[in-house]
């Protein structure tokens, strides 16, 4: 595991040898799926597991949601999402006031739960018992309906909210009302098409920090300037950069480098640097 970025204190910023990590801090972590699966189930409590999820909206995005939770019902949330093997024994709820959609989701999956309903009927809410969940996820095709629901349940006692929004705008304003997670669906297309425009060496990209810092992966060519060099000699002293992972050609096992990695063509990359720091994507990722 690898540690990306810190922010705290409202500023961000990337690590070294030297950062102090604070109580309060908030970390970037860039793993295999094997590791992060580990260091979840080391840091988490025993009552941390998610044992009722509740969506609100069956539209596209809580289709996918739901597909990937009625698939992976015999493994925890928390394995689902981060390659942990635990089981679970919780259940999945289906809110949404379109019948047709509640029947089209009661079909596909039977070990799904579907109420057909309004998210602002508070008889309903009470009636089914949905505050009483660990997860909540707002993800119906009225992005601001999601940031109020979200916000409501969690006033209602529901114990983690997740809520799909526009973009990054809502994201201060959600904190301040207590949801725990935001999802930017503008932000997500944004880094997608980035990564296309990037070059056909860039696999992808993902911004994070309110887009203060982009997470690039991608592979080194044949005439990349950065074969044969030391990442020492590649980085250059000009800008900030931290170098995460590297995987060898034909190799599927990633390692954390050092300065004395030799970096070699057709090795996967990933490297955090400041947005917009074309240079120094340039440098691993472009041609000679």
């Amino acid at each position: 595991n690898v540690i990306a970025f810190v922010e705290s204190g409202g500023e961000a910023f990337l690590p070294d040898g030297e950062t102090v990590l604070k109580s309060g801090d908030v970390l970037g972590i860039v793993s295999t799926e094997d590791g992060l699966g580990k260091l979840v189930e080391t840091t988490r409590s025993a009552e941390a597991e998610f044992r009722k999820i509740v969506v609100f909206g069956a539209d596209r995005v809580g289709m996918l949601l739901v597909a990937q939770l009625a698939a992976k019902a015999k493994r925890s949330v928390w394995g689902m999402l981060f390659g942990s093997h635990q089981k679970a024994g919780g259940e999945v709820i289906v809110v949404d006031r379109d019948a047709a959609r509640c029947r089209e989701v009661a079909e596909r999956y039977p070990s799904v739960r579907t109420v057909c309903g309004d998210v602002t009927d508070s008889s309903l809410i009470a009636e089914e018992n949905l505050c009483n969940c660990n997860l909540l996820v707002a993800a119906s095709g009225n992005r601001e309906l999601n940031v109020l629901t979200a916000a409501y349940m969690k006033s209602r006692g529901a114990e983690h909210c997740i809520a799909l929004t526009e973009n990054s705008a809502y994201d201060e304003i959600s904190a301040k009302l207590g949801i725990d997670v935001t999802v930017s669906l503008r932000e997500s297309v944004v880094d997608r098409i980035l990564s296309c425009l990037r070059g056909r060496n860039v696999s992808s990209v993902h911004s994070v920090c309110d887009r203060r810092f982009e997470i690039v992966a991608g592979e080194i060519s044949v005439s990349s300037r950065a074969v044969g060099k030391k990442l020492s000699e590649v980085g250059g002293k000009d800008s900030q950069c931290l170098v995460l992972l590297v995987s060898d050609p034909g190799e599927n096992e990633v390692c954390v480098p050092d300065g004395d990695t030799v970096l070699r063509a057709g090795a996967r990359v990933v490297i955090i640097a400041p947005a917009g720091e074309t240079r120094i994507q340039q440098r691993f990722f472009g041609e000679g």
